[in-house]
């Protein structure tokens, strides 16, 4: 009985992390879309905005590959 529910709870936190890594990947691809995103046929206002927030998210990806690199010499 106590390795059943020790079962059904390794299963349950496999599938939390599993979901967690889904919306991380889910928001990478969002972000990495948006990273695409033309400015050209914008103001310069908009495209003040759009410029600003893609430096953001590489500021934000580059951070965090190193935080990931430092996190794979630990395994």
């Amino acid at each position: 009985m106590e390795q059943e529910l020790r079962l059904k709870r390794e299963a349950a936190e496999r599938a939390f992390e599993v979901q967690a890594e889904k919306d991380r990947t889910l928001m990478r691809l969002e972000e990495l879309r948006f990273l695409a995103t033309s400015t050209k046929d914008l103001d310069d206002v908009d495209a003040y905005w759009i410029k600003k927030q893609k430096r953001l998210i590489r500021n934000k990806m580059k951070n965090g590959l190193s935080a990931e690199d430092d996190e794979d010499e630990d395994e």
